[in-house]
């Protein structure tokens, strides 16, 4: 049970090492990456346009031909196309993928520490459980009165047969005679 709590201790920490990992550092790295990206697809796509211009001016002028107007024109449309995606992308981040995975490692703290309580109240209870057996081995513990030969106090019957063997590992009850100390002068048992 021990084991387990510290490693509900273990799993937690590191739990809550993620959730900041990806909300104070990656979640914002991700988006400034996202919108210098969105920045850049901007930036390509006015050039194009003025290139676009330029060449539709310079075609008019009959210093292009229609093909590399054309070129131009497909160039600025394709750059167009990634800035939609650029910004489409940026948008996912911000309302879906983003808030989604700090959800998700929220939850698996709080499941976390919900484990964790779970294993801190198991370990309370074998706690609990080992300090009862611990008293109970305690009071199993036979003390003789004083120094000299103990035998089992077998108990027998009126004819002389025993009825109660007093051995290792046999149950006994509360208040029934287990040991004997006979006196060594008078001694009343076959000791071996």
């Amino acid at each position: 049970a021990k084991s387990y709590v510290e490693q509900a201790n273990s799993s937690l920490e590191v739990s809550k090492i993620s959730l900041s990992e990806y909300r104070d550092g990656i979640y914002p790295q991700d988006q400034q990456l996202v919108r210098q990206y969105v920045a850049t697809c901007q930036l390509e796509k006015n050039r194009l346009e003025r290139a676009a211009v330029w060449s539709r001016a310079m075609q008019k002028k009959g210093y292009r031909t229609s093909l590399q107007a054309n070129g131009d024109e497909l160039a600025r449309q394709q750059a167009e196309i990634a800035l939609g995606e650029a910004q489409n992308m940026l948008e996912r981040l911000m309302k879906q993928t983003g808030p989604k995975l700090l959800k998700s490692l929220e939850a698996n703290v709080k499941a976390i520490e919900s484990d964790k309580l779970t294993q801190d109240a198991s370990f309370s209870l074998e706690t609990q459980r080992l300090a009862r057996i611990r008293k109970n081995v305690k009071n199993c513990t036979l003390i003789a009165p004083s120094d000299g030969i103990v035998v089992y106090a077998n108990q027998s019957n009126q004819w002389g047969m025993v009825t109660a063997t007093i051995a290792e590992g046999v149950t006994v009850r509360q208040d029934q005679p287990i040991i004997n100390l006979p006196d060594p002068l008078h001694m009343r048992v076959k000791a071996r």
